[in-house]
This record gives structure tokens, sequence and C-alpha cells, in this order.
């Protein structure tokens, strides 16, 4: 059985929809509904020789008129009318269509090549903090193979001078990789 979205349906011209319902047999009873719906939104008179089908179709599904039939289709579905139900699904992706082409024509644009600059700073702060693990395990280490408290205390200022480098390092890459995501974004001419 064929079907279709509510937005094809919305997009469908009027006599299109009312062969849907006069051919009936051979679509989705949710398309014929929606179908008709869209019909009577749009205030199409159905011409008598499609009409004609709709009973033959609401006996078919054991309902006793397409309104009925509809209302109860609405209401499993969480609306209560098909303008509801219309504006939720058409009207809402008009609005995301609409923002997408706001964002498309927006007067902002990515510089990658910043973008990788920044990613090359963050990895860097990786390798630095790599760096102070591993003189950190040498100076935990030497502490504590070595029983000569002059040894001890120059691994330990050693140890504070590295640490401190290290950390200058890492402030400066964040620093660089800020800037960098900063000038990423830059303004269409």
């Amino acid at each position: 059985m064929e079907t279709k979205s509510l937005k094809e349906i919305s997009k469908t011209n009027s006599s299109d929809l009312a062969v849907v319902i006069y051919y009936w047999t051979t679509y989705d009873p949710k398309y014929v509904l929606c179908a008709y719906a869209e019909l009577k939104r749009r205030k199409y008179a159905i011409p008598e020789s499609k009409a004609s089908r709709i009973p033959e179709f609401c006996a078919h599904y054991k309902h006793p008129d397409i309104e009925t039939f509809l209302e109860v289709y609405l209401k499993e579905n969480g609306f209560s009318s098909y303008q509801e139900c219309y504006e939720n699904e058409i009207v809402a992706e008009k609005k995301i269509e609409q923002a997408k082409a706001t964002i498309n024509n927006s007067i902002l644009a990515i510089n990658p090549t910043n973008i990788i600059s920044a990613g090359r700073n963050i990895k860097s702060v990786v390798y630095v903090v790599l760096v102070m693990i591993v003189f950190a395990v040498i100076a935990v280490l030497t502490v504590n193979s070595s029983r000569n408290l002059d040894t001890i205390k120059n691994t330990y200022l050693f140890l504070g001078v590295v640490s401190l480098i290290c950390n200058i390092i890492i402030l400066f890459q964040l620093h660089s990789a800020g800037d960098n995501l900063e000038k990423s974004v830059i303004e269409k001419q």
C-alpha cells in the first residue's frame, strides 16, 4: 500500500489528492485520511465521482463516516484537529528549513587552518604532560634509591623547576589554542 508523508501530501495538488480518495484500496488508510483532511483544509470541493467512494472506504475500516474516522485517527496520534497536526508537522519543518537557510546565509565563516592549529596546540599540551610524568617517575625512583640528602634535595629542586617550565608551556599552548579557535570563526566579506 502506497503512503506519503504529510509534507508530501501538503505539496500534492488537490486533484491528485482526490484521486487518492477514489483509489483508496491501493493506498494506506492514513494516507487517504490525510489526503481527505488536506482537501478539507484547502476548502477543495471533492468531485462527486471521487467522493462517492468515501462511504465504501469508511465501511471497510468499520467507521460510520470519514469525519469520525479522521477524528479517531488524529486522537490516536495525539492531535485534536488536522490543523494542529498540519501546524505541528509542516510549520515546524518550515521553521527548521528557514533556520538552516539563515545559518547558510550567515555572515560567519569557518577557517579550518586555525582549527587545525588549535588541535596541534592541544596535542602539544599532552606531550608536555607526558614529559612531566616521565620526570616525576625519574624523581621518585631517584629519591627512593638515594640515601644522600643533597641528591634528594637537588632531585626535588630539579623536579620543581621542570614542573614550573612544563606548566608555563602548557599555559602558553592552551592560550594559543584559544586564540586559534577564536580566529577560526571569521566574518564573511
